[in-house]
């Protein structure tokens, strides 16, 4: 019972936290606190899920910004949706070597693959689409530095109609499924719009994806996933189970 009520206060903690400006593992781990063991296991489990994000390149950073002042001139919530694409930009940088992509590559991967979401919610059009649309227009001004060749594969893989042996495909596919499930995955569906109205409904989707969860193509990103899998069922179960 004790522990079921720890989860649960835990649960409504990370829901209160819709749209707040936390977008870093150090960030999120202040946020919660240490009252609980349980609040601690969640921190350090996020400690070790949150990859390295750093910006490899001035072009990079120009294109960081552009992506975030985009989503914030949407006049909707944002920041959920921006902590999600640095930890998805984070995964790719991490699979980069494994994918034989430059860090660049993988950033700019990354950085940009939602950057239509919002879009999405306010016209209709399906972020995929409006996200490769953009990283053409935006990347094309730096033709003399990126191939134009790497930036349709980039748009390609955006749109999810590059190839399926394309290494961008394959690292974005592993990044942003990775995201889905593990303690990031829990804090990214309670601390949206959703999951603070409905935190079960999150929970529900998040048990959902766990189930779903598709088999990844490089073995940091397996290696990652198995741990992430196996807390997220942890926690399910227990933030889950009634009161005694």
């Amino acid at each position: 019972m004790r522990s079921h009520i720890e989860y649960a206060r835990l649960v409504a903690l990370i829901a209160a936290a819709e749209d707040a400006p936390l977008f870093d593992a150090q960030a999120w781990r202040a946020y919660l606190g240490s009252e609980t063991e349980t609040v601690r296991a969640f921190g350090a489990q996020l400690a070790q899920e949150w990859q390295l994000f750093y910006v490899p390149s001035p072009v990079c950073q120009t294109i960081m910004a552009q992506a975030q002042a985009h989503l914030k001139a949407s006049g909707l919530a944002w920041r959920n949706v921006w902590s999600h694409i640095l930890r998805v930009t984070g995964n790719a940088l991490m699979l980069a070597g494994a994918a034989g992509l430059s860090p660049e590559e993988a950033f700019l991967l990354g950085i940009l693959h939602d950057v239509g979401k919002l879009d999405e919610l306010q016209h209709g059009t399906a972020h995929e689409r409006v996200g490769a649309l953009m990283a053409q227009q935006w990347l094309r001004r730096y033709a003399s530095e990126l191939p134009l060749s790497l930036i349709e594969r980039l748009a390609n893989a955006i749109a999810k109609r590059g190839a399926a042996s394309d290494p961008l495909a394959r690292v974005l596919h592993d990044a942003d499924k990775l995201d889905k499930i593990g303690a990031t995955g829990i804090l990214r569906r309670l601390s949206s719009y959703y999951g603070k109205r409905n935190p079960t409904g999150a929970l529900r989707i998040v048990m959902e994806d766990v189930a779903d969860f598709p088999p990844m193509h490089f073995a940091p990103s397996a290696q990652l996933a198995e741990r992430k899998r196996n807390f997220t069922l942890v926690f399910l179960a227990r933030a889950t189970a009634p009161i005694a």
